[in-house]
């Protein structure tokens, strides 16, 4: 019996290897392209969250401090010829976590290192346009206000503090020690002086987070988690003339009717993110009083913004 061998079934065999191995070219050509690709979205997407991170912190910030500016109307300094009303002027103040002199209660918190904190006086949303005719002075309001809450009659020359004494569900009574004020027209509000600052935060993967606490009374609040450096400098203008004259990096007291506004620096956090692990791999930022701030380049975002009223 006689068997031959079909010359095409070795063609099919070498067609089939020479197309496994044309094969094998191509995906090593096409796999870079597409691993390439595949990190191109992955790092656009990553930009976007960056760019949704930032906007999210600096309008945070600025719904946190912005009632610290506001004002009813510029404060004008007591002069000679003015009557001698009571009269207080208004001053925020910064300083550093290492500092020896904290604000009040604040010295019971262990703060971040290479942090700043900020201590002021903000305007909550009860504000009112008032006559004054009679002390203790009426209002047809009650707002959130309770019995011996601190309040505020501010106009373009006076800036008195004041109390809650009575109130119930229509009306607030309120009580100023100057009888100086009858026939004086201006917004009483409510003002509670805060202390704001980064200590280590609820959340377990970050090692900080953006705090409030009132003064007075009250327990602190967690505002933003994932904050992990934070500066304040005021923008001032010294001779009150409307333009901004500097950018002050000293600590201290400042009267709040030479600050503009407020320039920060931070560093904080994505929280989809995974961190490195290694400190060779960390970043640098410089801070513009000449601190060194380390920060995770994978993870972390250093920024700076201005917030004002």
């Amino acid at each position: 019996m006689d068997f031959q061998i079909h010359p095409q079934r070795g063609y099919l065999l070498i067609e089939l290897l020479v197309s496994l191995a044309i094969g094998v070219i191509i995906l090593q050509l096409v796999l870079p392209v597409l691993t390439q690709g595949r990190q191109q979205a992955q790092r656009h997407l990553q930009q976007m969250d960056r760019v949704a991170l930032k906007a999210a912190i600096v309008d945070h910030f600025q719904a946190q401090l912005a009632p610290i500016f506001w004002r009813a109307c510029r404060t004008i300094l007591p002069t000679d010829e003015e009557d001698a009303l009571p009269f207080s002027i208004p001053h925020l103040h910064i300083g550093q976590a290492s500092s020896t002199n904290l604000p009040n209660k604040l010295a019971t918190k262990i703060l971040l290192p290479q942090t700043d904190w900020l201590l002021a006086t903000a305007i909550n949303d009860c504000r009112y346009s008032a006559l004054i005719s009679e002390i203790p002075v009426g209002l047809p309001y009650t707002c959130s206000w309770r019995r011996g809450d601190k309040v505020m009659f501010d106009n373009c020359h006076h800036q008195i503090e004041g109390e809650v004494i009575n109130t119930d569900k229509y009306h607030t009574r309120l009580w100023f020690q100057s009888a100086g004020l009858l026939g004086q027209s201006g917004v009483i509000s409510q003002q509670e002086k805060y202390v704001w600052y980064l200590a280590q935060g609820k959340a377990e993967q970050f090692s900080g987070a953006f705090w409030r606490m009132p003064q007075e009374k009250g327990n602190a609040l967690e505002l933003w988690a994932g904050v992990e450096k934070l500066a304040f400098y005021p923008l001032l203008d010294r001779n009150t003339d409307g333009r901004i004259d500097t950018i002050s990096v000293n600590y201290g007291g400042f009267p709040l009717q030479q600050v503009k506004g407020l320039w920060l620096e931070i560093i904080a956090n994505d929280v989809n993110c995974e961190p490195i692990a290694t400190k060779s791999q960390l970043n640098e930022y410089a801070t513009y009083r000449g601190a060194i701030w380390q920060y995770d380049p994978v993870c972390a975002v250093p920024m700076q913004f201005v917030v004002g009223p």
